[in-house]
């Protein structure tokens, strides 16, 4: 992919664990075009997060280094207290210094005010979200934070998320070359909000998590940790107090649900993009990849977010597709420290 001839899409989804159709799936999750991606990519069933948070994920992901390398061990660092201001040691930096225009638009990087403190793009569109919003009863009652809120937002509204793919879409032209396009779409990260349709099409009543080791969520059987050692506990301790509070409000199950719908969101703006390079002709020259920074938990031995070590908030979505990719499934565990690794 150094030719000039070539364009690259590297796509990033925040927060989306491997509920998505081509990976198992949770049985109500709706993923029409990461299944229809997968079709034509090579698809990394075993692929894992070097670290369950975002800023040493990405950091991973964007320079090919590991934690213990970096430093960066969790969102309290920054990928810039190891490589200050060396923003072409990153994947971007890279294809900027072999002579492709980069243009980026979302959450790529992590850090303060994301990614327009780079000197490594052309063009960027920073992130924002906007002001807070307070739909659940949780919120509404003031027991958790406003940017944990999470239900359905009028159907006229605009998310970030579809300005940026707009943005990029616009730089997307029939014959482009040379071209580095990073999309970061931040749903499904909280809050969950997201359109009325998309929450309408997911059913009202959800089903459990798979794996969630009980017939219903109960945030006081801690049972459920008498086999696990000391660290692990204090781990998934650590954020029992979502649960607790989903259950007071009775919205452990809306909770479900809004995240299920921000996937069906995220998995519908790809849906443009897809179109988009189908009507483009961009496939011809054009490789993208698609992937998350970590997993999500939601209630899964107790634990809600990421910040664990256990399967669901490690692995994640991992495609490539392109002139040169043969459709196939790979079942070889792969790390997203490999991508910086492998450009």
């Amino acid at each position: 992919m150094t030719a000039l001839t070539q364009n690259v899409l590297f796509l990033s989804i925040e927060d989306l664990n491997d509920w998505i159709e081509p990976l198992g799936g949770h049985p109500d999750t709706i993923t029409p075009n990461m299944q229809r991606l997968a079709d034509r990519a090579a698809l990394f069933t075993a692929a894992y997060t070097p670290a369950p948070a975002c800023s040493p994920a990405r950091t991973a992901a964007l320079f090919g280094k590991y934690p213990w390398e970096t430093g960066v061990y969790g969102n309290q660092q920054r990928w810039t207290d190891h490589f200050g201001g060396r923003q072409d040691q990153s994947i971007i930096g890279r294809f900027k210094s072999a002579g492709y225009r980069t243009i980026g638009a979302g959450k790529v990087f992590h850090g303060p005010s994301h990614d327009e403190t780079t000197t490594c793009w052309d063009e960027f569109l920073p992130l924002d979200e906007g002001p807070p919003t307070a739909v659940s009863k949780a919120i509404q009652q003031n027991k958790m934070r406003p940017k944990n809120d999470f239900g359905p937002t009028p159907e006229n509204a605009e998310i970030f998320d579809q300005q940026a793919t707009n943005f990029i879409l616009n730089g997307m032209k029939t014959g482009s070359t040379g071209q580095f396009w990073a999309l970061g779409l931040y749903r499904p990260h909280l809050p969950f909000i997201v359109p009325q349709r998309f929450f309408d099409a997911i059913p009202t009543q959800v089903a459990n998590p798979p794996g969630l080791g009980l017939n219903n969520f109960d945030a006081n059987n801690t049972t459920l940790w008498e086999h696990l050692p000391k660290a692990a506990r204090k781990m998934a301790k650590a954020w029992l107090n979502t649960g607790k509070i989903l259950q007071e409000t009775d919205e452990y199950h809306d909770f479900i649900r809004a995240y299920l719908a921000s996937i069906h969101y995220a998995d519908f703006l790809l849906g443009q993009v897809l179109d988009h390079m189908d009507e483009h002709n961009l496939w011809e020259n054009t490789h993208l990849v698609l992937w998350s920074d970590h997993g999500w938990q939601l209630g899964e031995k107790l634990m809600f977010r990421k910040f664990s070590l256990w399967e669901r908030a490690l692995r994640v979505p991992l495609m490539i597709a392109g002139p040169t990719i043969t459709p196939t499934t790979i079942d070889i565990p792969v790390s997203l420290v490999d991508l910086a690794q492998r450009f």
